[in-house]
């Protein structure tokens, strides 16, 4: 029996339309502790060497606007006009606001997801160039392509949120390729959308 014919045989027996049994949305907790692939003290050394990175080497922007912002928080802008050194206090000041976990609201307030705490979140996943299927096979991903990965991450129940690229629309031009993309998650789906941009 040839391939084709094994593929074929596949198809008919799938009978399309067919509705797939799910479980209920709903978002699952995580109730054993939590894997610690570090020790404490290894964990506090990268927090300081990464203090010490940004206090003393400093991060290069692209965008003056940017650049400006860091300014009236008080870091200290290099002699380039573009690297920002941000010094320990601010960025201590800034992780002492983050709260421990937050609720995120689509337009549809029924798909709203909690991130933190001991929530369990799952997105599609993002970025992937290539797709395939069993009639055309492995391709490049088209914006048609990347609206059906929208709908099927729409239609179960076990996806909490879209993520921006299931697969690359390469057919559309990079520098425009994201506002499509979160057009068509906003069109397609009202779960909470996962958005990026190439671009300010």
């Amino acid at each position: 029996m040839t391939k084709v014919t094994k593929r074929s045989e596949r198809r008919s027996s799938n009978k399309r339309g067919k509705i797939l049994p799910q479980m209920p949305l709903h978002q699952p907790r995580y109730h054993f502790p939590t894997v610690e692939p570090l020790k404490n003290e290894d964990v506090l050394k990268i927090h300081e060497n990464a203090l010490r990175i940004l206090e003393e080497i400093g991060v290069k922007f692209q965008a003056e606007e940017a650049v400006s912002i860091f300014a009236k928080a008080g870091c200290i802008i290099g002699e380039d006009k573009m690297t920002v050194r941000i010094g320990q206090e601010i960025v201590e000041h800034a992780l002492s606001k983050i709260k421990s976990q937050i609720e995120i609201t689509p337009r549809n307030v029924a798909r709203k997801v909690m991130i933190g705490g001991n929530h369990v979140t799952f997105a599609s996943v993002l970025g992937p160039p290539y797709c395939s299927d069993i009639d055309t096979g492995r391709r490049q991903g088209t914006l048609n392509d990347y609206c059906n990965f929208i709908r099927l991450g729409q239609y179960f129940n076990v996806i909490h949120m879209i993520s921006g690229a299931p697969v690359e629309p390469m057919d559309i031009p990079l520098e425009v390729r994201h506002l499509y993309s979160t057009l068509k998650v906003l069109e397609l789906s009202d779960k909470v959308p996962y958005v990026f941009c190439q671009s300010r």
